[in-house]
Parts: structure tokens; sequence; C-alpha cells
């Protein structure tokens, strides 16, 4: 399907409900695609549940690693990019409350070639919080200088600039910012760093309940939820 060699990179936290979500997504996306890639998880262990659930996992080959004690968002982050990229040429990273579209796979794959050799773009964005459903623009992309992680497509080649400089303090205690907010504003935006990201989101976020950064499900309803995927123009 393409001249890339491409995996899944997937962190996992406690929230079991939602990692089988996006796993039900993700499932559903290759079969739409008809593709599957390899998926290299990294489990922060708070107990034995979501090890398990991924262990049964029949449908794709995957990895697992498990930070036991757990070693907090950041770190666990970098480790899952960084693992993929030691064996791929692209990753696509989700995490346990980013549910992928059934085209979402073909969205990240076609735009990790097209975009490849772009020195400016160094990520393939799946989220754009669609407010309002225009079918017109399924196929329609935007370019903009900035980073939001909610499904998130890197390369190999283009990937030091990035684990090179990420967050300092990484440790599972510090949660004043995130790695997401870091690069965006201590790497993309100071060095013009461009993230290409669908009109019509190609991710929902459905971490409306135990996360770091939400402070409440209404909150997530009004600010991460995107009320359209491409789900709906399909």
């Amino acid at each position: 399907m393409s001249n890339l060699n491409v995996a899944i990179t997937f962190t996992c936290y406690k929230r079991l409900d939602y990692l089988q979500q996006v796993l039900d997504g993700l499932r559903r996306s290759f079969e739409y695609c008809n593709t599957s890639l390899p998926i290299f998880f990294c489990v922060d262990h708070y107990d034995d549940n979501i090890p398990n659930y991924i262990r049964n996992i029949n449908w794709a080959d995957i990895s697992i690693i498990i930070n036991k004690p757990s070693i907090g968002c950041n770190k666990n982050t970098k480790l899952a990019i960084s693992m993929g990229l030691q064996e791929y040429d692209a990753i696509i990273h989700l995490e346990d409350d980013t549910v992928p579209t059934k085209d979402a796979i073909n969205f990240f794959i076609d735009n990790l070639i097209r975009y490849k050799d772009d020195e400016t773009v160094y990520c393939i964005g799946g989220y754009t919080r669609t407010t309002e459903l225009d079918k017109t623009l399924l196929n329609q992309t935007a370019k903009r200088c900035g980073f939001t992680c909610w499904g998130c497509g890197f390369w190999k080649h283009k990937s030091d600039i990035l684990l090179n400089n990420w967050i300092p303090t990484m440790n599972r205690e510090n949660k004043s910012i995130s790695w997401d907010s870091y690069l965006n504003d201590n790497v993309f935006i100071p060095n013009n760093l461009y993230q290409i990201t669908p009109l019509i989101s190609r991710i929902q976020n459905i971490g409306a309940e135990n996360g770091t950064w939400v402070q409440d499900p209404n909150f997530h309803n009004m600010n991460h939820r995107s009320p359209y995927t491409s789900d709906d123009a399909l």
C-alpha cells in the first residue's frame, strides 16, 4: 500500500473502558482500509486488567512493554514513539482516549507519504474539532504551525528535533505541563514546524473522565469532543 513501513504506537494507563473503544475503532479502521499494522503498546501498570486485555488481541501483531511501577504520561509517550521509530519508517501514535474513524488509517498513511519529504511538516494530526459537517471537505487538510497530540503521525527521519527536545521533566509527579503542550510551545512554534490536520476529524476524543488535564465531562464536551468526524461523512 505504501513505500513506508508504518506501525501504530499506543500508550495505555488505567481506563480499560476507553481503551476498548479505541481498539474497537482501530480494528474497524483496519477492516475498512483493508490493512493491518503492527501495534506497539506501552502500558503504565496499575492492575492486570489492561495488560491481559491487550495480550488477548488476535487481529493484529502486537508488542507490549509494561512499566511497573508506572512512569507517567510524558516518559511513557516518548518510550512508545521511540520504540516504534527504531524499527519503522513512520508511526501513528494513539492514546487510550483517541478513537480513530473508519478511514483514519488511510488518512494517516496517505499524508505520511505525501509530506514525508516536506521539510516544514513534522507531524500528521488526526484531530480537528469539527463543529459543522460539510462533506465536500472530507479530503481537505490544513497546514498549521503548532501541534495537537490526539492521533498523530511521525517520521523516523524527522524525529530527532522532537525526541531530543522532549519535555525535560518526565516523571509521573510532573502535572504542570504535558508532552504535547511542551512540543507545541517549545519545539513546533519557535522552529516554524508544521502539522497537517484534516478539516473533518479522523479522531474522536472520548476522554471525559479520569484525565489529568480535563476539568469535568462538560469541559470535555465543549472543548475536546468533536461534534462530527469523518464517520458522519462516509
